[in-house]
């Protein structure tokens, strides 16, 4: 049975293009397409392993939309996929008001027509969402495929050498570059050495996410792994927009980086933490806090032990050489709280780090 993320503000509009496209349910849709060899589930989550459950389910309508109506271009399937992906906006939302879904696909039609030579957008993260999709449908029936460490990603198709990386990674592999087509964050595109899309990317640092990683790199005796699939990001990037010492995070080689993030990776025996970003900034919090919070009670207790241990030596010396008046209630209580001190200092400079 279909269930995702905020399904009772999204089941109206899902509804709605179910009835109008003759389309019985998700769960219908889904059986329909796994009847025809179709796995949507398998396909989204092989392109993004961490995406949520809606987006497969709206994948998975928008697929049955181009198949119910007998689709063969493949820029109208992406066309009717754009629907389903519309569908499955929450009414009211930014979403919804800038048509979010149907922008997908009218996009994704764009790139797919014969007419379309180059290709290239602006739009933020959705843009290296766009390179992923590219990316999914590369590694679709190919001969080759390759991941590069220079940034890049390559395959051969039908003959034909694709890559896609970095304006440095297109450089290193002797890609021909128009004047005017090198933005400095952009992923490329290009087909046997021709420049063939530019996917141009803005990267700002989250404070949220600048903070987590700073807080978890400083932790003592822990050391964060980086499996990242996107290539844009390296030590590099990270000492440029972090202000983050690449040697205090692990950074492993890109094909490591992939099996880290690929679902198979849950099923080790020695299990990690696969965060995106909402999420991480809980995770580090906690885990630096409790740290912290670790550290301040060893250091805390073992004052205290110092002061018990001292204190009956103290107390030894003055009954032996009988100077009982010495050791009166208010010099013990004096005693006790001078020993209190230093556990506060410690519990103070742990709240903060």
């Amino acid at each position: 049975m279909a269930t995702f993320e905020s399904m009772d503000r999204r089941m109206p509009k899902i509804e709605a293009c179910l009835k109008a496209n003759g389309l019985e349910s998700l769960d219908a849709c889904r059986d329909m397409l796994l009847a025809k060899g179709i796995d949507c589930d398998a396909i989204v989550k092989g392109v993004q392993p961490i995406c949520f459950e809606n987006a497969v389910w709206a994948y998975t309508l928008g697929t049955a939309i181009a198949v119910k109506r007998g689709l063969k271009n493949a820029a109208d399937c992406a066309a009717a996929i754009g629907e389903g992906l519309e569908a499955f906006t929450i009414p009211g939302s930014v979403a919804e008001q800038r048509q979010v879904g149907l922008g997908h696909g009218n996009l994704g039609a764009m790139l797919l027509r014969d007419e379309t030579k180059c290709f290239a957008f602006l739009a933020g993260h959705e843009s290296f969402a766009a390179a992923e999709g590219a990316i999914g449908i590369a590694r679709t029936g190919v001969d080759t495929f390759r991941r590069y460490e220079g940034g890049g990603l390559g395959a051969e198709i039908r003959g034909d050498v694709i890559l896609m990386g970095s304006l440095g990674f297109m450089k290193l592999m002797r890609v021909h570059m128009p004047e005017g087509a090198r933005v400095k964050q952009a992923v490329y595109l290009s087909v046997n050495g021709e420049l063939a899309a530019v996917f141009a990317l803005s990267y700002a640092p989250a404070t949220n996410v600048k903070a987590s990683l700073q807080a978890i790199s400083h932790c003592a005796g822990l050391t964060p792994i980086l499996a990242t699939r996107d290539f844009m990001i390296t030590p590099q990037f990270l000492k440029h927009r972090y202000k983050l010492s690449p040697d205090r995070i692990e950074f492993p080689t890109v094909e490591e980086r992939a099996r880290l993030s690929s679902p198979d990776a849950i099923q080790e025996p020695k299990q990690g933490a696969l965060l995106s970003r909402p999420s991480f900034a809980c995770f580090s919090m906690a885990v630096a806090g409790a740290r912290a919070a670790r550290s301040a009670a060893i250091a805390a207790i073992a004052v205290a032990f110092t002061a018990s241990i001292m204190g009956l030596l103290v107390l030894f010396f003055l009954t032996f050489i009988g100077s009982t008046l010495a050791v009166s209630s208010w010099n013990l209580l004096l005693y006790t709280i001078l020993w209190l001190l230093p556990e506060l200092l410690i519990t103070s400079m742990a709240a903060k780090r």
